[in-house]
C-alpha cells in the first residue's frame, strides 16, 4: 500500500509538470498513474526518491552536524576523506574539528603526510586539529621553512585554532617552532606527543601563547625543556604528564617543571601511566593544585600527606591490568587527606571493585571522603591489531607496506 501510494504521488507530480491543464475541470481530473513512465520504476527506487525529496531540508542540517567533527581512525579513511573533499567542495567549510590517526614514536609514511597536508589545505577554518608533524632539527631541503616544521598549514590559514595536538614524526630531536606562537595565538589547549626538544625553550627566544590554559606532555622532554616558557603563559592552569615516561619525585629532580608547579597557578594536575613509584616530596609543594588525576602506579605508592596540600578532589583512573588491593586506600584515607572527594574511573567489568566496594565505601565514610565512581568503556587492548586476509590483499607495493606497518603499529 505504501509503495503504491508513493508511486501514485510521484506519478502525479511528473504528469502534472508534463501536461499543463487548460481548464479547472482538467486540473481536478484524476491522474492515472499507469500513464506516467515513472510508474514503471521499481518500488524500491520510488521509495528512495520520495524520502530524498522529503528529507532534503533535514539532509542539509544533518550535513553540518555530520562533518563538524571528523575523526579518521585508519589510513584508508584518510585517503577516502581527501577524495571526498576534492569531489564535494561544499563539505570543506563544514569541518571544524579534524583528528588524524597517529602513532607515537613511529615515522609517518610520506604519502600519508602528504594526504594530511592536502586535507588541511582544503578545509576552511579549523578550531581543533590532531596531526603528525615534521618537527626536525635541520630542514631536509633548502626549500623547507620553519612553517613546514610546525604543521602542514599554509600561512594565514586556521588562525582561529583553539586545540592542537602534535605527534612527532618518530623520535628525532626537534626544535620548538617559534611560528606556533605567532600563527596560532588563540590556542587554549596544546598537546605535544613524543617530542624531544634539542634546546631549552624560554619566553626570551619563543613568544608565549597568551590564551593557553592546558598543556599535555606525552613522553618526550618538554616538561623539563619548557619550564620557564610554561610559567610565562599567563592563563595556564592545567598540566598533564602522560605516556609511560619514568620521572623522579625527589626535590632535586629535573624531570618535572618545578618552576611552573611551585610558582605558577596550576589548578589541575594529571600524572598518568608514568610506570614509577612515588617516593619523593615535590607534589607536596604544589600549593595551587585543587584537582589531581593519577593512575594506580602513583596512587599505590604515595601517601595522602605527600599530595598537594590544597587538594580538593583526587581522581584515580584504574585499568584492567592494575594489581589492586585495599592497602593503598587504607594508607591514604587513614592519613587524614585534605581532599574531600575520591573519584574512581574504572572499566565496566571490574571484579575486584565489585567485591571490595562496600569495604572501600566504609573507609571513605570514616575519613569523611565522598566516593564517586564512573565506568569507562575500553574499546582496544594494547598490541597490534590482527591482520585479516582481505586487508593483506590491499597493500602490495613497497609504499603500501610502509602504510600497512604504520597502520598496524601500537598507538
Amino acid at each position: 500500500m505504501l509503495m503504491f501510494s508513493v508511486g501514485r504521488r510521484l506519478s502525479g507530480i511528473f504528469q502534472s509538470r508534463r501536461q499543463r491543464p487548460t481548464s479547472i475541470s482538467l486540473m481536478r481530473a484524476e491522474i492515472d498513474p499507469s500513464d506516467c513512465p515513472i510508474s514503471k520504476l521499481p518500488k524500491e527506487i520510488l521509495l528512495r526518491i520520495f524520502f530524498m525529496l522529503l528529507c532534503r531540508t533535514w539532509n542539509n542540517l544533518a550535513m553540518h552536524v555530520y562533518y563538524n567533527v571528523v575523526q579518521l581512525r585508519t589510513v584508508a579513511s584518510v585517503f577516502r576523506f581527501h577524495q571526498t573533499l576534492q569531489i564535494y567542495p561544499h563539505v570543506r567549510n563544514l569541518v571544524k574539528v579534524l583528528i588524524f590517526p597517529a602513532r607515537l614514536g613511529w615515522t609517518c609514511p610520506e604519502t600519508l603526510m602528504d594526504a594530511f597536508a592536502g586535507i588541511i589545505d582544503l578545509v576552511e577554518n579549523l578550531t581543533e586539529l590532531k596531526v603528525t608533524s615534521r618537527l626536525i632539527v635541520k630542514p631536509r631541503s633548502p626549500g623547507e621553512t620553519d612553517r613546514v616544521h610546525v604543521l602542514p598549514v599554509q600561512e594565514g590559514r586556521h588562525s582561529d585554532l583553539k586545540r592542537l595536538s602534535i605527534y612527532s614524526n618518530g623520535y628525532t630531536p626537534a626544535e620548538f617552532p617559534t611560528s606556533l606562537s605567532t600563527s596560532f595565538a588563540q590556542i587554549t589547549s596544546l598537546s605535544l606527543n613524543g617530542i624531544y626538544l634539542s634546546q631549552y625553550i624560554s619566553p626570551e627566544n619563543v613568544p608565549v601563547l597568551p590564551e593557553l590554559v592546558h598543556i599535555t606532555a606525552v613522553s618526550g622532554n618538554i616538561t623539563t625543556h619548557m619550564d620557564d616558557w610554561l610559567l610565562a603563559c599567563p592563563k595556564l592552569q592545567k598540566l598533564s604528564i602522560c605516556g609511560r615516561q619514568p620521572i623522579t619525585f625527589s626535590l632535586g629532580s629535573v624531570d618535572v617543571p618545578m618552576n611552573l608547579l611551585a610558582k605558577g597557578n596550576i589548578r589541575s594536575l594529571t600524572l598518568y601511566q608514568l610506570e614509577t613509584s612515588y617516593t619523593g616530596t615535590w607534589l607536596a609543594m604544589c600549593d595551587t593544585v585543587l584537582r589531581l588525576y593519577v593512575t594506580w602506579d602513583l596512587f599505590s605508592s604515595g601517601r595522602a600527606d605527600t599530595f598537594p596540600p590544597s587538594l580538593r578532589r583526587l581522581t584515580l583512573n584504574i585499568y584492567g591490568r592494575d594489581n589492586l588491593s585495599l592497602d593503598p586506600f587504607q594508607k591514604h584515607l587513614s592519613g587524614k587527606p585534605t581532599y574531600k572527594s575520591l573519584e574512581i574511573i574504572l572499566s565496566e567489568q571490574n571484579k575486584w571493585f565489585d567485591e571490595n566496594e562496600d569495604a572501600l565505601r566504609t573507609l571513605c565514610a570514616a575519613s569523611r571522603v565522598s566516593l564517586l565512581t564512573h565506568n569507562r568503556r575500553s574499546y582496544t587492548e594494547h598490541g597490534s591489531i590482527p591482520l585479516s586476509p582481505k586487508l593483506k590483499g590491499v597493500f602490495k607495493s613497497t609504499q603500501d607496506k610502509e602504510l600497512l606497518s604504520w597502520e598496524m603499529a601500537k598507538t
